[in-house]
């Protein structure tokens, strides 16, 4: 006797990724639904006849697991942009299996849900637009979410200026206005962390701070 049987099927909500659900009833005459993708439906169905080997069982359940953590993920992803290094965290964090992790990233990537190349350059843009990190600070925080040093290099290549030394200018600028009214050598102090947060070079914020406090003497 096989250890379970197909009771019926019917295809699922086009809302989400085409799939079918799969009535199944197992020996001890307790029955489940499992929902599967269209293709491991069709080659199951096809050569099953109603009667599911313990083979078949195991295509169905992995596949059912699958895209119950696609789906999952695709709401983590829904919050905000996300890299495939962040997907592959929140994975783990859900004790997932290596080989798990590698499937669902690999579906979200071929379905354009998931491109590190466009999360990178979205990224750098954003630095570039709404504060003022320097390109090494930037790398750096796209190396921490897992983006590719390659892809990394390119994102920053293609979204960021060439002049980082203009750029420490106009963080100096707005730093200083802040603290107008603080003593110079708390200004000079302040200007001069506010950059090497930002993470411009020792070099860079030497030059910005003798040309700012020097000619204003």
């Amino acid at each position: 006797m096989s250890p379970a049987r197909i009771r019926r099927w019917w295809y699922a909500s086009k809302k989400s990724i085409p799939a079918v659900n799969i009535e199944i009833e197992r020996e001890d005459g307790s029955c489940s639904i499992l929902k599967v993708d269209l293709l491991t439906a069709e080659r199951v169905l096809r050569s099953s006849s109603n009667e599911l080997s313990t083979d078949d069982m195991h295509v169905l359940e992995s596949n059912h697991r699958l895209l119950q953590l696609i789906e999952r993920i695709k709401r983590f992803l829904s919050y905000r942009p996300r890299s495939s290094g962040e997907v592959v965290k929140k994975l783990h964090r859900l004790g997932c299996s290596e080989q798990d992790i590698r499937n669902v990233v690999e579906y979200l990537t071929q379905s354009h849900y998931l491109s590190d190349e466009q999360y990178a350059r979205s990224f750098v843009r954003d630095c570039v637009r709404l504060r003022m990190l320097s390109a090494k600070a930037i790398r750096y925080k796209l190396l921490a979410r897992g983006i590719p040093k390659d892809i990394a290099e390119r994102a920053i290549a293609a979204e960021y200026p060439d002049d980082d030394m203009e750029r420490a200018k106009i963080a100096a600028q707005k730093t200083l206005r802040r603290v107008q009214s603080c003593p110079r050598e708390k200004q000079y102090r302040r200007v001069r962390d506010a950059l090497l947060r930002l993470g411009y070079s020792s070099t860079t914020v030497r030059q910005v701070l003798t040309e700012m406090f020097d000619t204003s003497s």
